[in-house]
């Protein structure tokens, strides 16, 4: 009997060991295949895993107006990476020139808008207080929930003031607090909702260093900028985004100055500023357009080869002009407008599928009532 009882010990004993062993090289071999699906979800061409062999395909030296960088590449498998990112700033004293009540003149001839309410944004003399903050949430996590209940998806952009990308060329000021308003304002509603909104710094802060967002002697974005935007928009709502090596495109001439205008300065004493040329999804044609210029239309419709069936509208101030190239070919069916046109467009507001609501950092506190408005229109019965 204990002979019996031994040998089944000892064939358990033998199973449990074999199991150990099994489940043992399992987890082992799930533990490689993952270590080498990490290591090669960059390698486009090899799925054997190696040591990159980079060579310098492009290198731009650091000044006062551009960023230094590197931009290496595999040649084995043509993965890139940017380094030795750089770029020397001044930061000598320097008294502020104001050109007029509304231009500002910084370093390296920049010009800044300081009128239209801009100004304490960059200060951080309008930092909304908690109960502030508290209050818009309330309101904007309203206004969600009543657009979704009506089948209505919504994203707030706002985009950030030129001086707040641009600062290393302002002349020197006295900055209340590095942590300012609009930051503040978007990181409470992101902490304490579930608000789609974002505002744009992180990703205008990233794309300078290879081209310039903003136009030099304009208050806009430029091309580029907008694109960056327009990308950052299309990220947010889940939708695929346009890869673009921003290291590697075609310059061009930036058309802007808005600035030169307000300060009554002469044009032609300027040089001429710069931009890139985007040559976004070619393959989407873009069918309608119910006028020839989006800057003199406060109600712009398109119509494009988009498989993005939503019907979009888009209420914004300027800034939504230089996005139109972009986002007309992102959705099928889309209406841009100025935000001074709502009530203009009840029926598109209707039957949206998509509002997004953008707007320039200095006009956050409209966010409130661009909402209630296009709630007048939403719950009428």
């Amino acid at each position: 009997m204990n002979f019996k009882n031994n040998i089944i010990k000892y064939l358990s004993n033998i199973f449990i060991g074999l199991l150990l062993i099994t489940i043992v090289f399992i987890v082992i071999s799930c533990g490689n295949n993952k270590k080498t699906e990490l290591i090669t979800s960059n390698i486009s061409t090899q799925s054997e895993i190696h040591t990159h062999i980079f060579e310098i395909i492009k290198e731009i030296t650091p000044t006062l107006d551009n960023y230094g960088y590197k931009v290496n590449k595999c040649k084995i498998c043509n993965f890139t990476e940017i380094i030795d990112i750089y770029k020397p700033i001044d930061d000598s004293y320097l008294q502020p020139h104001y050109l007029s009540d509304d231009v500002l003149e910084g370093r390296s001839n920049w010009l800044f808008l300081i009128g239209n309410g801009d100004f304490p944004y960059y200060l951080a003399e309008n930092i909304l207080t908690e109960k502030e903050m508290a209050n818009y949430n309330t309101q904007l996590k309203r206004f969600v929930r009543i657009c979704n209940e009506k089948g209505k998806q919504v994203a707030f952009l706002i985009i950030p003031n030129k001086s707040q990308i641009y600062s290393e060329y302002m002349p020197t000021l006295h900055v209340k607090d590095n942590y300012k308003r609009t930051k503040r304002y978007v990181d409470y509603l992101n902490n304490n909702s579930d608000i789609n909104i974002n505002y744009i710094f992180d990703e205008l802060n990233y794309a300078k260093i290879f081209n310039q967002v903003y136009c030099k002697y304009d208050s806009h974005l430029n091309d580029f900028g907008s694109f960056v935007a327009a990308n950052a928009l299309n990220k947010m709502l889940g939708q695929n985004t346009f890869d673009l090596n921003y290291y590697d495109l075609q310059e061009k001439e930036c058309t802007g100055g808005d600035l030169i205008g307000l300060a009554k300065l002469d044009v032609l004493s300027f040089k001429k500023d710069k931009d890139c040329i985007i040559d976004y999804k070619p393959d989407i044609e873009v069918t309608y357009r119910n006028a020839t210029d989006p800057v003199q239309a406060g109600i712009y419709k398109t119509k494009s080869t988009s498989e993005n069936k939503k019907n979009m509208v888009y209420i914004g101030d300027s800034f939504r002009v230089r996005l139109i190239p972009y986002l007309e070919k992102d959705f099928s069916n889309a209406t841009f407008i100025h935000l001074f046109n709502i009530e203009q467009i009840e029926s598109e507001i209707e039957k949206s599928d998509l509002i997004i609501i953008e707007l320039i950092e200095r006009y956050d506190y409209l966010l409130s009532n661009i909402s209630d408005r296009i709630l007048s229109i939403i719950n009428r019965p």
